[in-house]
């Protein structure tokens, strides 16, 4: 598999992820956004790096999911173990995101 990257994600929006919970249920989320990591912050990088970014996803169940890693599965790039942070609901799920620094 190609190292996680902005191009790697960036024709992924719209499309969803998915995980099992430890009782089997099913969780679906959406990739809403792919972020690029502040000018001030990918300064710091070597053209040779790979460039911070952020992900952020919605869906879900109503009550936020633990910050923790999570393996989700995507039709595409297959499994992806991704440590989500819960940044609160939206008009459309809740919202996780996680970063790459």
């Amino acid at each position: 598999m190609k190292p996680l990257s902005m191009e790697v994600f960036e024709p992924l929006v719209g499309q969803v992820f998915s995980f099992e919970l430890e009782d089997g249920t099913r969780i679906d989320l959406e990739l809403r956004e792919v972020t690029p990591g502040s000018a001030r912050i990918r300064e710091q990088y070597r053209p040779d790096e790979r460039a911070p970014f952020s992900l952020v996803f919605r869906g879900g169940p109503e009550e936020p999911l633990p910050q923790q890693t999570y393996p989700l599965q995507h039709a595409e790039l297959g499994r992806v173990d991704i440590f989500l942070v819960p940044i609160g609901p939206g008009k459309e799920g809740m919202g996780y995101e996680a970063v790459f620094a």
